[in-house]
């Protein structure tokens, strides 16, 4: 609100709005059509702005309309009466003694620039009377309600007042606190209520009402108080919402950690707030902590297993006084344990980390307890369907046996929204428009802690198990059908929980539920490349096939084959194909047989074989249709074409691919669509028809899009990229290959980005920087080491066509030299270099 000052000349004004505003000079004058000069004349001064300026700056001050006119006259110097918002002086209000009772703390305030900025903005619209700093305990309300508090000090004239109500539970106390904070006593005529209203009815001031959780049945006191005084405003933290009217929710999210995966230098750590929070605060303990190379990681580590929550990071801190960052990650397997001992001036909740959890579960009903135990047991959250069958199902002991009640009842749907409100769990929107209910790690340890305490975690853990269980058989048909890109995204949005799943029935001996999950995910875990953690998941299966049935061991076997076989592991995948085609033979399934034949053809035309390949995909594609599995049929198609394709049989591999193109556009399988085109691009490309290739791989791409499918995105990138790096476009190929790059990258894809990595190489070698070239090529090479993956054959053929130019321009031993440094340099360096 605007409030001009008869002792304050307006530079002086100005330059206090922008400050609260969290304007730089050239924020201002951006917004203003201005100079920054001009701004800093008027706000030293020396000038004074036309009205037509004046005008523009009361627009983005966020003065009020009904103010401007008085706003411009005060900023031309015509007059410096007082405004007219302000209440008449002819019977004035007994001045507050003191215009603020906020502390100056103790500790400096780390990051939250955006949130502060954000914070002041809302408080200073008109239409935001009552804003409510929501979060989960040791989010860091109460210091970020403080420090906005401050900021707006000299834009409320009455001032700002904090009002401490961690210390009451009984709502009534609320109105006796404000008044008492502010020096009231209630008067034997009137209502103590009333006698607040009167005093404060034409006072332009911000009440900060901290910790509000344990009282907000006096929201309704609260808003009474707001209505009667127009130009009162209130802050308010709690670890719920009011649910009172006009309320503004301005949810705190924990402070920012980096990925682990992609960790800046060590001197860019601290751009990250919860990093540096952690630093200041262990330097309080010990001066000469430091960031290091050998504790850095540590450092991050420990930020992000605490979620970023500010309370977490300083009780960790305080113990760098006797364990480096190292030792105190190893001990931070229970974090509720070890972040104890907080400042004895703080609190009880805020001296440990539970106390500060425990705080808001006893704050629940005992249903509300209950769903948050039991919530407690997905890792990384769930959505509302995994909430209705688990939480609220009839699980018996056999989990195989499992039968899950699909609905919910309507107080547990409430319940867990009141959980939300209360900050003990978040809630997002995917992109299906599906909510998905999380907590924080933290939150969640204390979660499980309670559920072990009321001897539910077997019953919780059958029950989860069992729900993801039928999950993960749900999705295999889909995998191969239209619905294959949402089921690859619901997959991978779930993959904790299946982990989690498999991990305990693992440890219960349950070894045929762990073998159904991991038949089931085969598809999911070669698409998205987690091959050597399906790997991990089948030998277990694989080592107790004596307590499966034959044909949960038949799948496991099919299963195993076709990971071996995408990491080039040849001799396992035609093994365990044939093993697992042996047992189908056994029971007489044709349809197991059929694949186990397919898969075989696999193997044989990765290894070269392609005459021995074509013959068993002849059988197939004979068998697929004597069984009606036109989708099977489509893919044995493309296969042989592709394998004609390598053979060089050009227009033998444009006729199947052709035909499986046809057949899949029948079927409606997009995805399989995008594939065939992104196929026949290939052979195109092969032929020396660059034209061609491009329309059929931009085609293929503009599906994916569509279907969102990143992964595939990024292939036909890749490919465009080796279209245009053929047609000696360099600058093309270099943004596709880049762009394909990133995306691999951001899924965490390997294969995928060692594949844009040698890309980038060829492009170097071909435009001269053979050093650049070979070092990228060493890079790729490591990566596809450590995945255990081979290059496809076109992209070999490319690879190895440009090392030859690379080691003829360099000689064989720099040459040599280089490429093993590249091998050395590791992934994030090697991205770097491609990216220049």
């Amino acid at each position: 609100m605007f409030t001009m000052n008869e002792n304050l000349p307006f530079g002086a004004w100005l330059k206090r709005r922008r400050k609260a505003l969290d304007f730089t000079q050239g924020d201002l004058a951006r917004q203003a059509g201005c100079s920054i000069e001009t701004i800093r004349k008027i706000e030293a001064g020396a000038l004074r702005p036309s009205r037509q300026l004046a005008v523009l700056l009361a627009t983005h001050i966020e003065v009020a309309l009904g103010e401007q006119s008085a706003f411009v006259e005060y900023a031309r110097g015509i007059t410096h009466s007082v405004s007219p918002s302000q209440p008449s002086t002819s019977n004035p209000q007994p001045p507050i003694p003191n215009r603020t009772n906020l502390q100056t703390p103790l500790t400096s305030f780390i990051g939250r620039e955006k949130e502060v900025a954000m914070a002041r903005r809302l408080l200073l619209r008109p239409d935001v009377r009552l804003l409510n700093m929501t979060g989960p305990g040791g989010t860091g309300k109460t210091r970020l309600a403080q420090h906005v508090a401050s900021g707006l000090l000299d834009t409320f004239a009455s001032g700002v007042f904090f009002v401490h109500l961690a210390s009451i539970s009984d709502p009534k106390m609320v109105i006796p606190t404000i008044a008492q904070t502010l020096g009231l006593r209630e008067s034997p005529e009137e209502p103590l209520l009333e006698v607040l209203k009167n005093y404060l009815r034409d006072k332009q001031l911000l009440l900060v009402l901290d910790n509000f959780e344990q009282v907000e049945d006096a929201a309704p006191q609260v808003a009474k108080l707001l209505i009667s005084c127009p130009d009162l405003k209130a802050l308010v933290t709690s670890r719920a919402l009011l649910h009172a009217y006009g309320e503004q929710d301005f949810p705190v999210p924990p402070l920012d950690v980096p990925n682990l995966n992609l960790l800046p230098p060590i001197e860019r750590l601290a751009e990250y707030e919860a990093i540096r929070l952690f630093i200041e605060r262990a330097q309080a303990v010990k001066p000469d902590f430091t960031v290091t190379v050998e504790n850095a990681q540590a450092i991050a580590q420990i930020c992000a297993r605490l979620d970023g929550l500010p309370l977490a990071i300083e009780l960790a801190a305080a113990r760098t006084r006797i364990l480096p960052p190292q030792a105190l990650l190893a001990r931070l397997t229970s974090r509720l344990n070890i972040l104890t001992g907080g400042a004895q001036n703080l609190p009880p909740r805020q001296q440990t980390l539970r106390n500060a959890i425990s705080w808001s579960y006893d704050l629940l009903d005992p249903a509300e307890q209950a769903i948050f135990r039991q919530l407690s047991v997905f890792v990384g959250g769930c959505t509302l369907e995994a909430a209705e069958r688990v939480v609220s199902s009839n699980v018996g002991d056999n989990v195989a046996e499992a039968t899950l009640s699909p609905t919910l009842e309507l107080t547990t749907f409430d319940r867990i929204e009141s959980l939300i409100d209360k900050s003990l769990l978040r809630q997002e929107v995917l992109d299906s428009g599906e909510p998905r209910f999380w907590m924080l790690e933290t939150i969640r340890e204390y979660g499980l802690e309670k559920l072990s305490e009321n001897g539910e975690v077997q019953a919780m853990k059958r029950r989860h198990a069992g729900f993801f269980c039928q999950m993960a058989e749900q999705a295999e048909p889909e995998l191969q059908g239209v619905e294959q890109a949402n089921w690859l995204t619901r997959l991978e949005g779930e993959h904790d929980n299946l982990r989690a799943a498999m991990l305990y029935c693992f440890e219960q001996g349950d070894i045929e539920t762990v073998a159904r999950i991991c038949a089931a995910l085969r598809r999911f875990w070669y698409l998205r490349a987690h091959i050597i953690e399906g790997r991990n998941w089948l030998a277990k299966a694989l080592a107790n096939t004596d307590r499966l049935p034959a044909t949960l061991h038949a799948r496991v076997l099919h299963a195993e084959g076709l990971l071996a076989w995408s990491q080039g592991d040849y001799a396992a995948a035609r093994a365990r194909s044939e093993e697992s085609l042996a047992i189908w033979r056994e029971i007489g399934d044709k349809q197991g047989m059929a694949n186990m034949l397919h898969n075989l053809a696999v193997v044989e035309m990765a290894e070269g074989n392609y005459d021995t390949s074509r013959t068993l995909y002849e059988e197939v594609l004979g068998m697929f249709n004597e069984l009606g599995e036109q989708w099977s049929v489509a893919l044995a198609l493309a296969n042989l074409g592709i394998i004609a394709l390598y053979t060089g049989d050009y227009a033998q591999a444009q006729q199947r691919l052709d035909k499986s193109l046809a057949l899949r556009r029948e079927l409606g399988d997009a995805q399989g669509v995008a594939q065939s085109l992104n196929n026949l691009g290939t052979v195109s490309r092969c032929l020396g028809d660059f034209d061609t290739a491009y329309s059929l791989h931009e085609e293929s791409l503009a599906i994916f899009r569509e279907l969102g499918d990143k992964w595939s995105i990024a292939l036909c990138l890749a490919n465009l990229g080796f279209v245009e790096l053929n047609k000696r476009e360099y600058e093309q190929a270099t943004a596709l290959l880049k762009d394909g790059l990133e995306t691999f990258r951001e899924l965490g894809v390997k294969q995928g980005i060692a594949t844009c990595l040698n890309g980038l190489a060829s492009v170097t070698a071909q435009s001269g920087d053979a050093k650049r070239a070979a070092l990228l090529f060493g890079a790729a090479e490591s990566l596809l080491e450590s995945i255990g993956v081979s290059s496809p054959l076109p992209e070999r053929v490319e690879r190895d066509r440009n090392v030859g130019i690379a080691r003829a321009a360099l000689g064989e031993q720099a040459f040599s030299t280089a490429f093993k440094e590249g091998k050395l340099m590791g992934l994030e360096r090697a991205i770097g270099l491609a990216r220049a």
